[in-house]
């Protein structure tokens, strides 16, 4: 193919091996340029004539032929009659530009711009100064300066801004590079046609100020100052406002910090990888160079790139390496998988949790705790959830700028400003084959094929299409098959693998054919194995995948060991991935497989392993709650924090089954999981649910109902609601009492009465503590009668009793430790910290909150945690140390507000004053700047201050 240029910084041209090329008119013009700012992505013929021509307008379908039929011939003018164009391209309902991406000059410009904007901020000034330059360089006007039509606007804003960004890089680069000479005349010409833009006044003046200039520098800072009030109104930012202190006060931070110049020999330093969360993948990335750059080159350019394709063409694989890359470059990079994710109101917090943001209830508030964090999110697996991924990052990309996201769907998300890049499939007779070759020799490293082999691999890759999940489907096979043998089972395939049956979905096209001939592979027992694995929406373990097994494998008699050959011949055909780690095995159903596996099931076998399933995670997760309040308790909050995407598909499953029993029994067993992992939105909503189910009057129902009222009453405290939490306790207990559970009766009623206390007479809060630790005595149950203690013990401070309460709260700690309930001893410790501060103990106060902090860390609790920092903060205020108690303070507001928690509205009695304590401990401005820094902490920095503050 002859060389061919495509510029379009300015007005829009063409050259061939440096030769110009004649586009014919305007309006043919304008049909080159909306395929030159699509890249490689398919155009369609609609969305043609709305770009190239203006507003009603636009002529048949012929017209637009006809000058694609010109372009073609002046772009590839040595194509022979009757060959295919290999530049301007027919692809499916529309049209697509097949070059290089050098090719394009807005292509290069970015590239270099970014690399420059990357050695800016690395501390390679010179080196900036160079690449943005040259990017600089390649404009020769405004982009598509010669193109009239309004379609191409957008993309004409975003090239234009990303120049001026690249234009106030270079005088960055320009100055730390002791060029302020240089940079002056520069920054006027910028200022002056853009002289809103406060960065380049910001640089004009240091410029001047670095020239020794200084009045200069204040006229600049004068004139911008009179623009912004006259043309919006406003005064300037704060960045203006503190270049100008400076300039005033010829502050040495303006002075130059040149960098020396580099060493030519030496190798550039390389900024390490800050923020990154991705899998680290297995194999290697097979013939994906070119979309690799281009999908590189359309995330610089674009902050939301959307990968498409049919399901298996290797999507997910492609974004990890993007993403891989740009870790590389020093960019903070994070994934969320959504393909376990069915409730579409959950996906902003499950995007939060992502980015280390536990309990966010929605896209605005996400937006608000984000920020300005420079911060790439991956989010894989959209097509299930399009309409609610695209609502959240409407919203997201809106409110904040330093967010870019790299999208995976089989579908567009169709959001403003949107960049979709279209993955095929690869060349069957080039990459298809390394792909095949390179996955055999994993399995079988001594594997040489012959010719005859050779030649049968190409015949299996070509019938397969190139798809790389048909692909590697096919080569793991080779330990059972021959190359021959895989090529003739094929045969009769290809009809399947071509176009799919009239009405199949397009999602399924292809994919679903190729996978049909992998399950046909399988035995029957293996198949309905197979389609039972599907109702997993996460990773499961053998233990799982027996208990949704066919009751005729056998296992429930002689346990999970039937069903490990069938998991095993799953494995080998690569229908289940395993998950390596610590402890036991996990194995995941791609999302893929897994829609191709329900389909293949009839609606009795899902109802019925929906059912094994709920009893299944329900087993789980009582097992577990049997454990959180025991040594064991931060393995088990740990597991039930994995087996997340289990819960919701079970308690999904009950409530579209009526199961009230399974949703009664599954939130009650949840419940302290989401007290202590701070999940209070999705907590309270699910045990509100199973609160509102139709009561029954039979004991074991009595006993279910009382248990998830016990946890909705907790998780009312917490959210501030005493009053609601005491009447829905009370409940409880009268439902434990109707159904003679007496632990839970006793529970019940010691909770109550910590909601009594504040918010009854003094006299009846006292009679009901006393009476439950009498109840709970009775029990028998070590972290019962802790809970009860430390309740009475709250109850004598809170309402003012006469009766010194650190007595009680120190049995209280003594009866939890000898339960190894590590929360009761932490709680009690907690209110013994409040009588230390009620006595005057200050010392004492702050060696209980040293004892408290590692048993929270180690359970990665949030809220007691919370509790902690909180109170910690108002000790530390009364010893005078108030600068460190308002930047506990700000951490406190930042990590509680993610998850809507506060834990002054929690503690009603003494929580305000605390915060009163800490708020008027500095004058206004001073607290302000020390809540603001405590604000900055994650969770490490907290507890490293926390660590150091108690000793």
């Amino acid at each position: 193919m002859a060389n061919l240029r495509l510029s379009v910084l300015g007005p829009l041209t063409a050259t061939l091996d440096g030769r110009p090329v004649d586009l014919g008119g305007p309006r043919q013009r304008a049909v080159l340029a909306a395929l030159v700012a699509a890249g490689p992505r398919m155009v369609g013929t609609e969305e043609l004539l709305t770009d190239a021509w203006p507003a009603g307008t636009a002529p048949n379908v012929g017209t637009l032929h006809h000058y694609v039929s010109q372009l073609r011939a002046a772009l590839e003018p040595g194509r022979a009659s009757g060959a295919s164009p290999e530049v301007l391209v027919r692809r499916g309902p529309g049209y697509a530009l097949v070059v290089p991406p050098e090719a394009v000059d807005a292509v290069r410009f970015a590239r270099l711009a970014a690399r420059g904007a990357d050695a800016l901020a690395t501390g390679r000034a010179g080196e900036a100064v160079e690449l943005l330059s040259t990017a600089l360089d390649l404009w020769r006007g405004p982009a598509y300066a010669d193109v009239d039509t309004e379609g191409l606007a957008p993309v004409a804003v975003r090239l234009t801004e990303q120049r001026l960004a690249a234009t106030e890089d270079l005088l960055d680069a320009l100055l730390r590079t002791g060029r302020a000479a240089d940079a002056v005349g520069r920054a006027r010409e910028h200022t002056a046609e853009h002289p809103l833009r406060e960065r380049g006044w910001e640089l004009l003046a240091l410029a001047l100020y670095r020239s020794g200039r200084q009045a200069d520098a204040l006229a600049a800072l004068g004139t911008v100052r009179r623009v912004l009030a006259e043309e919006l109104g406003l005064d300037p930012g704060p960045g203006l406002a503190a270049v100008e202190a400076a300039v005033r006060a010829h502050d040495p931070a303006l002075d130059p910090a040149v960098e020396p110049r580099p060493d030519p020999g030496a190798a550039p330093p390389t900024a390490p990888p800050v923020g990154t969360a991705l899998p680290v993948p297995l194999t290697d990335l097979v013939g994906r160079d070119g979309e690799l750059a281009s999908v590189d080159a359309a995330l610089e350019q674009a902050r939301l790139v959307t990968l498409t394709g049919p399901g298996g063409v290797g999507k997910t694989r492609l974004a990890l390496a993007v993403a891989s890359r740009w870790a590389g470059r020093g960019h903070g990079v994070v994934l969320a998988e959504l393909d376990a994710l069915d409730d579409a109101t959950l996906l902003p917090a499950t995007v939060a949790s992502a980015l280390g943001i536990p309990g966010v209830p929605d896209a605005r508030r996400l937006a608000d705790v984000v920020g300005d964090r420079r911060v790439l999110l991956v989010l894989d697996n959209c097509e299930h959830l399009v309409d609610a991924v695209a609502d959240l990052l409407t919203t997201l990309l809106a409110r904040t700028a330093g967010v870019r996201v790299l999208a995976t769907s089989r579908e567009s998300l169709d959001v403003a400003g949107e960049t979709v890049r279209e993955i095929g499939p690869l060349d069957p007779a080039g990459h298809a084959v390394e792909l095949f070759v390179q996955r055999v020799r994993a399995v079988l490293p001594d594997w040489a094929p012959d010719d005859p082999e050779q030649r049968a691999v190409r015949a299996v890759c070509a019938g397969l299409d190139g798809l790389p999940l048909a692909v590697e489907l096919a080569a793991a096979r080779m330990r059972v098959l021959s190359a021959e043998q895989l090529a003739e089972g094929l045969a009769d395939r290809f009809a399947l693998l071509g176009e799919a049956p009239r009405g199949a979905p397009r999602s399924q096209q292809g994919l679903e054919q190729t996978v049909d001939w992998s399950y046909r592979t399988l035995d029957p027992r293996e198949r309905e194995l197979f389609r039972r694995l599907a109702v997993f929406a996460g990773s499961f373990d053998l233990t799982a995948a027996a208990a949704v097994a066919s009751p005729s494998a056998g296992w429930a008699a002689t346990g999970p060991a039937p069903t490990v050959p069938l998991l095993a011949g799953l494995v080998r055909r690569s229908l289940l991935s395993v998950r390596p780690g610590p402890g036991d095995r996990r194995y995941r159903m791609l999302e893929t497989l897994r829609a191709f596996a329900l389909e293949r099931s009839s609606e009795t076998e899902r109802e019925e392993v929906r059912t094994l399933h709920r009893r299944h995670v329900i087993r789980r997760a009582q097992a577990a709650e049997r454990l959180v309040r025991g040594p064991d308790s931060a393995a088990a909050l740990a597991g039930l924090r994995r087996d997340t995407p289990e819960h919701r598909t079970a308690l999904a499953s009950a409530i579209a089954a009526g199961d009230d029993d399974a949703l009664l029994d599954l939130t009650a067993a949840l419940s302290w999981h989401w007290y202590r992992s701070g999940d209070l939105v999705e907590g309270r909503r699910a045990l509100e649910r199973a609160a509102a189910t139709v009561e029954r009057p039979d004991p074991r129902s009595q006993v279910r109902r009382a248990r998830a009222l016990v946890g909705l009453g907790g998780l009312q405290y917490l959210a501030g609601e005493p009053g609601a939490a005491a009447a829905v306790l009370g409940a409880a207990a009268e439902h434990a009492d109707r159904g003679g559970d007496a632990a839970v009766r006793a529970t019940a009623t010691a909770w109550r009465a910590h909601m009594l206390s504040f918010t009854a007479p003094a006299a009846d809060a006292l009679a009901l503590a006393e009476d439950a630790v009498v109840q709970a005595r009775a029990v028998g149950e070590g972290w019962i009668e802790a809970e009860a203690l430390m309740i009475l013990g709250m109850a004598l401070r809170t309402t003012g009793s006469e009766r010194d309460p650190r007595p009680v709260l120190a049995a209280a700690v003594d009866t939890a430790e000898r339960a190894g309930y590590a929360w009761g001893a932490v709680s009690s410790t907690w209110a013994l910290m409040k009588a230390a501060v009620d006595a005057d103990d200050l010392t004492g106060a702050l060696a209980a909150a040293a004892r408290m902090r590692e048993p929270l860390t180690a359970d990665s609790d949030v809220t007691s945690w919370l509790v902690l920092v909180h109170t910690t903060a108002a000790v530390l205020a009364r010893t005078g140390r108030v600068v460190e108690a308002a930047t506990l303070a700000g951490a406190v507001a930042e990590h509680g507000g993610r998850i809507g928690f506060d834990p002054a509205r929690m503690d009603p009695v003494d929580g305000p004053r605390e915060a009163a304590a800490v708020r008027n401990g500095l004058p206004r401005n001073e607290h302000r700047r020390a809540t603001a820094a405590g604000r900055e902490l994650g969770r490490e920095q907290v507890d490293a201050l926390l660590r150091e503050l108690l000793g």
